[in-house]
């Protein structure tokens, strides 16, 4: 339904909450990333460390890309903040608006999810 010429009134307070909870799961993976990504170093320096001149390459934790997690922690907080200082108790949203605030599908969502899903599965 691309393309959509349709304005949309939500309860603020709603839209609200629904923003945090986004947060609130963004963060969890955001963190649970970041724990296995500093996991992942660690045992890479670890390995550098105990082994030195033995090494005959760089551990397998450093030979692939491991980019560090990152968090859009703030563009969900910039809209929170937006949101609770408007005296607006109904707000009206585009198309666009609905997908990013409603429906969670910010423009750095496939990326977040295709550079945490390196780690969330790692054990």
């Amino acid at each position: 339904m691309n393309g959509l010429d349709l304005n949309l009134k939500v309860k603020k307070k709603e839209l609200v909450e629904t923003l945090r909870k986004q947060r609130a799961d963004h963060m969890r993976q955001y963190n649970e990333a970041m724990r296995k990504w500093r996991e992942l170093m660690q045992n890479a320096a670890h390995e550098i460390l105990n082994k030195g001149d033995e090494l005959k390459s760089w551990p397998r934790q450093l030979s692939g890309s491991h980019a560090v997690p990152v968090s859009y922690e703030s563009d969900i907080d910039e809209a929170i903040d937006m949101l609770e200082r408007t005296t607006d108790e109904e707000i009206t949203l585009t198309h666009s608006d609905y997908k990013k605030l409603v429906q969670g599908q910010w423009s750095w969502r496939e990326q977040f999810n295709a550079l945490n899903s390196r780690y969330l599965g790692v054990e």
